[in-house]
């Protein structure tokens, strides 16, 4: 390598006649006669700007001051000579008070970015799904029960909740956040992406509080000191599906009853679904070795909060069982919904998801928003709160683990119930005819 080094009050027609001496294995220094430290460095394939300084104090580990340091500022393309100068003094300054800026700036790039800390939050969170699994095996297996802390699961997550936080990160978080150092991942920086969002304000709760949970992570290991997304609005959702309506239920039974000989796993799934409140894949995965006619149970081992509930329980009424007999008269395999076409599985989802909305369309639910096949639960919560069912006993029938979900199922007729309260309070507060005088 060829040095070369000159002195010379360096300007833009410095740069210029610099750059045009460029050559391979060749690298000019040019220091600057208006700034000490300052210079500007020609190498083979660019230029860039480099401040040299000592930092103030001696280095314990010789007793003596401490040797040259050298941090790059940047290009000519990028600082002018005016302002390289003045950004050398401010790092001048920073060592005069102390500092070490080439140290700073090393440490500073160490740091991993938003990005590098969203895979290893991820590969975490897949941890705790297989812990999860784990636990819930040994749990049937045995009868055990797990160790908890405070009512929860040690250290387990659902699949579908990491489904959710990946879904939640590829689409949203990388592309907002993952170029940033955890520092810059500041209250205001997250309120600024909040006030830009187009997901709608239930997308950017669910986003939000994906985020959170990231946030709690990296104060845990140290990223950061404190949670910037408290307080930010993460617990508000949108509006959770509505339930039908009495007359859009009693379209839709039509509609089934016409298609049950065609379609025997379908209509029944819709019918379990619709009068268990249970969870679409609850359903589905419902095996005959489940199904304790002596106690009146459907046991439902696998579910969305199995991890801390353990096995979840459905009690089976008259119209269940009536479900249940139509089902073993057709019992191809160990599934009560078994797979068509000869498949070994049970009923698929996406078949059953495909005859929903073509059956919903043909019942004429449009009105108020197509309803979700999970809004046959939220159908299920809104009947029994209206028929004065407690939020307690609402939150045993559909399997919630917490009062506060439960109570964005309830979908109440608040005609209804005002009509209801009125009268009461007339059969009370009573007022003589208009005429008639008061008895004395």
């Amino acid at each position: 390598m060829r040095l070369v080094r000159e002195r010379a009050k360096i300007n833009q027609t410095t740069i210029e006649a610099a750059w045009k001496r460029h050559a391979p294995k060749s690298r000019l220094v040019i220091a600057d006669t208006e700034c000490r430290g300052l210079a500007l460095i020609v190498n083979a394939t660019g230029m860039v700007w480099r401040f040299d300084y000592k930092p103030r104090g001696l280095d314990p580990a010789t007793g003596k001051r401490f040797a040259t340091r050298s941090i790059t500022l940047g290009n000519p393309a990028s600082l002018s000579p005016k302002d390289a100068r003045e950004e050398a003094r401010k790092k001048k300054g920073e060592a005069l008070a102390g500092r070490d800026p080439a140290a700073e700036k090393k440490a500073a790039f160490a740091v991993p970015t938003v990005d590098a800390l969203l895979n290893e939050w991820l590969a975490w969170c897949e941890k705790r799904v297989a812990r999860a699994d784990a636990e819930t095996a040994a749990r049937l297996a045995g009868g055990a029960r797990i160790a908890k802390r405070g009512g929860k699961s040690d250290s387990g997550m659902s699949p579908l909740t990491l489904k959710g936080y990946r879904e939640k990160v590829d689409a949203h978080l990388r592309r907002s956040f993952g170029r940033m150092k955890p520092e810059a991942l500041t209250r205001e920086a997250i309120i600024r992406w909040k006030d830009r969002a187009t997901t709608g304000e239930g997308g950017t709760a669910a986003t939000l509080r994906v985020l959170s949970a990231f946030c709690s992570w990296m104060v845990d290991r140290g990223h950061l000191r404190a949670n910037p997304c408290a307080r930010l609005g993460q617990s508000v959702t949108a509006e959770v599906g509505r339930p039908l309506s009495e007359d859009e239920i009693a379209r839709l039974v039509a509609v089934l009853a016409e298609r049950e000989a065609r379609f025997p796993e379908h209509v029944a799934a819709l019918r379990l679904m619709l009068l268990t409140g249970a969870r679409v894949g609850e359903v589905l995965n419902l095996r005959w070795q489940d199904v304790d006619r002596p106690a009146g149970l459907l046991r439902v081992v696998k579910h969305k909060t199995a991890r801390g509930a353990g096995v979840k329980h459905l009690i089976i009424t008259p119209a269940i069982a009536a479900e249940l007999d139509r089902a073993a008269a057709w019992k191809a395999n160990e599934w009560v919904l078994p797979g068509t076409r000869g498949k070994a599985g049970p009923l698929g989802y996406g078949a059953l998801k495909k005859k929903w909305e073509a059956w919903r369309a043909e019942a004429g639910l449009s009105a108020g928003g197509a309803p979700r096949l999970h809004d046959l639960r939220h159908t299920v919560g809104s009947i029994a709160a209206n028929a004065g069912a407690t939020p307690e006993m609402i939150q045993a029938l559909l399997g919630h683990s917490q009062i506060s979900t439960t109570r964005r199922y309830i979908k109440r007729d608040a005609i209804a119930e005002a009509r209801s309260a009125a009268a009461k309070v007339a059969e009370i507060i009573q007022f003589p005819a208009v005429g008639k005088k008061p008895a004395a």
